[in-house]
């Protein structure tokens, strides 16, 4: 919900505040990164159906502003929570997946971060080996 969104990113900028007076203390640098949601909490998305943890839940914009790095994950879109086999890091949809049209490819993913204010130099994406 709206709270949520609003006291995540205020933790967050808890976590900045307190790592900036550590480093006007000690002269080290250091970084924030969060690893977020690489899907949408819409019902019928494999990777978080029904569930309230995907990216449209996060303020992408606020978190921008604040994180150094902003890390998805770029796996488990499908598994075995699935009701259907599928890619677990699919790059683009396709018509033949069962979860087409859901929003569940990497495509899809880097496109709504950037479009929902990521910085293209803050965001890094996890990959299955």
């Amino acid at each position: 919900n709206a709270n949520e969104k609003a006291n995540f990113t205020a933790l967050m900028q808890e976590f900045r505040n307190e790592l900036s007076a550590v480093t006007a203390t000690t002269g080290k640098t250091y970084y924030l990164l969060a690893d977020l949601a690489a899907g949408p909490s819409t019902p019928g998305a494999a990777q978080f159906s029904g569930n309230d943890g995907g990216y449209d839940t996060i303020d992408i914009a606020g978190l921008n502003s604040i994180l150094d790095y902003i890390n998805v994950d770029g796996y488990n879109y499908a598994g075995d929570w699935s009701n259907a086999t599928n890619d677990a890091s699919p790059l683009y949809d396709e018509t033949a997946s069962p979860l087409y049209g859901k929003g569940d490819t990497i495509d899809s993913t880097v496109h709504y971060y950037l479009s929902h204010g990521a910085t293209p130099a803050k965001y890094t994406m996890g990959f299955p080996l």
